[in-house]
């Protein structure tokens, strides 16, 4: 079953998201005009993101392997230029909300998914070429990244809910073979 479905984003459903958030036709076609400039920034600003990330010993245990880093970094790079690839359609949203459940399932603690947003925020508005950093840019960018925000968390919150329901009923689950081991001794 699609996340889009599970989730009941339905067109009518995403409209009103966007329209919540003002998130138009031309802030898509700013954001879609800035993606080949952008996209020349996007390797230097994922390795910049890594090395500060690592300063703390969580993320740095987290992604200790090599080749599941270079696979993090990879997609880090595929998903920020996406944000200047023009108006979401059904994958789009299907991705993100596949990136909730992927962060939830790996194990990212919602303060580092979080706050990699807001750090990846900066970034990118800094590194608007000049004639392009302007508020009205900072602004669509904004509006693009909490949408993606909204639906990930979304996925990531309902994940995280049916796993620790699938752990009380492990543990309940547990709980009475033990009893009925007892009984029989």
């Amino acid at each position: 079953m699609k996340l889009t479905d599970k989730f009941k984003l339905t067109d009518s459903e995403r409209d009103q998201r966007l329209g919540f958030l003002r998130l138009g036709r031309d802030d898509f076609r700013l954001l879609a005009g800035l993606r080949q400039d952008i996209g020349k920034q996007i390797p230097a600003i994922v390795a910049e993101f890594y090395d500060e990330l690592f300063k703390f010993s969580e993320p740095r245990r987290q992604f200790a392997d090599k080749k599941k880093l270079e696979h993090v970094q990879a997609a880090q790079r595929d998903y920020l230029l996406s944000l200047f690839a023009g108006e979401p359609d059904d994958a789009y949203i299907e991705q993100r909300l596949k990136i909730g459940e992927i962060h939830e399932r790996i194990g990212v603690p919602l303060k580092w998914y979080i706050g990699s947003m807001g750090w990846f925020f900066a970034r990118l508005v800094a590194a608007l070429p000049g004639p392009a950093r302007t508020p009205e840019t900072a602004v669509a960018l904004n509006k693009v990244m909490n949408l993606d925000l909204q639906l990930a968390l979304e996925s990531y919150a309902s994940l995280s809910s049916r796993l620790k329901a699938m752990d009380q009923r492990i543990k309940d689950t547990a709980t009475a073979l033990n009893a009925v081991l007892d009984q029989d001794k």
